[in-house]
């Protein structure tokens, strides 16, 4: 028997900004990162690590400079 568990995915990270202002430069933004994984129960579905990337990802996307998202997130 293969013991071996295939890499799926197992869900998502949805982070969503909505910016219902009535403005020429509407700021809304929305970002879906995959999440892979097995279907072992133990198994976090995100670590900590992962969401801090992801969190550092969303700020980017948002327009924010790599200087202030290391300001407030941190270096790696």
């Amino acid at each position: 028997m293969d013991n071996k568990k295939k890499m799926k995915n197992i869900g998502s990270m949805e982070f969503w900004l909505r910016d219902n202002r009535e403005i020429e430069y509407n700021d809304s933004i929305d970002c879906t990162f995959d999440l892979y994984g097995t279907d072992n129960e133990m198994e976090e579905i995100m670590s900590i690590e992962k969401y801090w990337c992801l969190c550092r990802y969303f700020a980017a996307a948002m327009g924010f400079s790599e200087q202030t998202i290391t300001e407030w997130f941190g270096s790696y």
